[in-house]
């Protein structure tokens, strides 16, 4: 006979409440996998910025946050858009807006994405930084928000990009550039506050738990 100390089937539960316990786990775990997807729709804008015709050529937003030192598969999601007043025939270059995740210590950068009158450029060249495919960007086109003296061409979009591996356990900076060609006509560029992000590694987390509990004791022993 064992000894009791050494039977470790007398530490679960009967049948039954191993049963329920499996499916509290298993919804549980796709709880949090849902929980870990940002909304897709609901933003809330962090800052609007415009070109002044004349004043600075530059004029930038910036949010810092922390990326977790977990796993890869991490993203960074937010919305932006894009308006401007400018038509194809206002010059050789215009107004742009450019969204950019750059590490603090080192530098580095990841452009996401740069528009312009003439249209939107994903992952656009990045001198000196990381390059990223288009292909690894999911971006779904919005409505424009209401804002005060809203220019007639708009873009706005709801983006996910995935956070290079350079980053992770890293505070990043999330910058949204406009520059002004410093023409009469007016551009703004708007950017919703990001929450940080936390990818699938909570549901892994949950799953890798649950897989644990499986092994230690079959269901129908």
């Amino acid at each position: 006979m064992k000894p009791i100390e050494d039977d470790f089937s007398l530490c679960l539960p009967a049948k039954p409440a191993r049963k329920k316990l499996y499916w509290f786990g298993l919804w549980a775990w796709l709880w949090l996998a849902l929980l870990s997807c940002p909304a897709a729709t609901a933003y809330q804008i962090d800052s609007v910025l415009r070109t002044a015709g004349g004043g600075a050529p530059l004029v930038s937003s910036v949010q810092t946050f922390g990326i977790p030192n977990v796993p890869a598969g991490q993203q960074v999601t937010f919305s932006f858009g894009f308006a401007t007043d400018e038509d194809l025939l206002s010059g050789s270059f215009w107004d742009a807006a450019t969204v950019t995740l750059r590490e603090v210590l080192s530098g580095l950068t990841e452009q996401f994405v740069t528009i312009d009158r003439t249209g939107v450029y994903w992952a656009p060249s990045n001198p000196g930084g990381l390059t990223l495919s288009p292909d690894l960007i999911t971006r779904t086109a919005i409505a424009f928000p209401t804002l005060s003296s809203t220019p007639s061409n708009q873009w706005a979009f709801t983006v996910s990009a995935p956070v290079p591996v350079e980053f992770q356990g890293k505070t990043v900076e999330l910058y949204l550039d406009l520059f002004d060609n410093q023409n009469a006509q007016q551009s703004l560029a708007w950017i919703s506050q990001v929450p940080e992000p936390n990818g699938w590694w909570l549901a892994l987390t949950g799953g890798a738990c649950w897989c644990t509990l499986r092994r230690l004791k079959p269901w129908n022993s």
